[in-house]
């Protein structure tokens, strides 16, 4: 049994939902963390407020009796091609990416794609997507049965999730899809290594030299990359065995900045446009929420998902509940938490940003750079680096001003992008100031 040491702070929020282990020292695996106790919803003696022992997976599958059946169906697959790695993990420990990644795509399976048909059309609109002809868990195209039933050898990797398509020009196209939600990438470093465990890659990489640098090897090899290194030599062996194309996206956490600094720097080093393709979690499920307002059990679904995983104001509203906090003006004087809105809900975000005079912070020209900035920042690191949230408010205005939004618009995916990341950040900003003593 694991000994169980507490974190020395959120001493109120242990006490309700479970132990935050002291070794946490990252802010964005503590937040999530405590996402998960609230998802459980109990203390549980002797466990961190992360873990659940059910064998079923019931909870970790969002409690929802279809997806579970359906990850235990997937579950058996992936032991007949022998690619499960920790079954204890992806049914007992809410935390891990992935039982997330079951909740996320396999839903994307039902009434034969009728929702991941519309959201891989929306986050992936150059690949010219028809219909979605498959859905795997732990897959890489040319998997059998078991370790010797394979196509591509050069190492045991495989896509955490693999989805395939039929293009508008009955073409066959792959997504190999790398799922992040609070670990770190493979910390390996084959550079250092001799014989075939090296030469093989170093042999890839001079064999797809389309897409691979011999002068970045090194890099590619080391700790920083090789996870996606990797899962960009899978996309491209597909590509030459199979004779069709194949990307690779890598779902990741908004509030995860050193994982989208990692990617951004490896989309750096690869040649071809459009084959390594960050998509937030955040973004994939609101997509999965808009596509399927029309079917309200998947809908809620997703929302319990988006919760689960992506609503950190959860945090917030947790602590300023407490009978024994008092929050008193720790935001600017004319809005408090209350006046902060969803990221799922564009007529609130509309509301919100209609409750600031930009003219009494900054001057139209001020305004017009900032946008500029924030914007080329935004499209290069997923990211607005701001800690103001007067200045957060202003953005929002002059960009919902500027795209010509109203209360009863439709956003598009880069509109609803980014104006969630700056909802997220003025969440983070209050997030701070809550828990700073906590």
């Amino acid at each position: 049994m694991t000994k169980i040491v507490p974190h020395n702070k959120f001493k109120d929020f242990q006490e309700k939902y479970g132990a935050i282990p002291a070794s946490d020292k990252n802010d964005h695996i503590i937040k999530s963390r405590m996402l998960q106790g609230i998802y459980r919803n109990r203390k549980i003696d002797d466990a961190y407020c992360n873990y659940v022992f059910e064998d079923s997976g019931f909870v970790n599958f969002m409690r929802n009796r279809r997806l579970e059946n359906d990850a235990m169906q997937e579950l058996a697959a992936i032991k007949q091609r022998e690619r499960l790695t920790d079954e204890k993990r992806l049914l007992e420990n809410l935390l891990s990416s992935q039982p997330m990644a079951f909740n996320i795509f396999l839903p994307l399976k039902w009434n034969n794609f009728e929702i991941g048909n519309v959201v891989f059309q929306e986050l992936f609109p150059f690949l010219n997507i028809k219909h979605l002809t498959e859905i795997k868990m732990e897959f890489v195209r040319g998997d059998g049965v078991g370790k010797n039933d394979r196509k591509i050898t050069t190492d045991n990797s495989c896509f955490d999730v693999y989805v395939e398509y039929e293009d508008g020009h009955k073409q066959t196209g792959g997504i190999g899809i790398e799922v992040k939600y609070t670990e770190p990438f493979s910390n390996s470093d084959y550079w250092g290594k001799t014989g075939y465990k090296k030469d093989r890659y170093v042999d890839a990489i001079e064999k797809y030299s389309s897409q691979f640098s011999m002068e970045h090897a090194k890099e590619y090899l080391q700790s920083a990359y090789n996870q996606l290194f990797r899962n960009q030599l899978l996309a491209e062996e597909i590509k030459d065995k199979f004779r069709m194309s194949c990307i690779v996206a890598v779902i990741f956490s908004e509030e995860d900045s050193k994982c989208i600094n990692t990617i951004n720097n490896f989309r750096k080093l690869i040649k071809i446009e459009n084959s390594c393709i960050p998509i937030s979690i955040s973004q994939i499920v609101q997509s999965a929420i808009k596509a399927s307002e029309h079917l309200p059990e998947i809908t809620s679904l997703y929302t319990d998902i988006y919760n689960r995983y992506c609503n950190y104001d959860l945090l917030n509203k947790e602590i300023i509940s407490s009978k024994e906090t008092e929050v008193t003006k720790i935001f600017l004087d004319d809005i408090s938490i209350y006046d902060i809105p969803s990221s799922v809900d564009w007529k609130e975000i509309f509301d919100f940003s209609q409750k600031i005079d930009i003219d009494q912070y900054y001057s139209p020209n001020e305004m017009a750079e900032k946008m500029i900035y924030f914007k080329n920042y935004f499209s290069k690191y997923e990211q607005i680096n701001s800690n103001s949230i007067t200045e957060l408010r202003a953005l929002l205005l002059n960009y919902i001003r500027a795209e010509n939004l109203n209360r009863n618009s439709k956003p598009n995916y880069e509109q609803r992008s980014f104006t969630n990341r700056i909802i997220s950040n003025i969440y983070n900003i209050i997030y701070n100031k809550l828990w700073e003593d906590k």
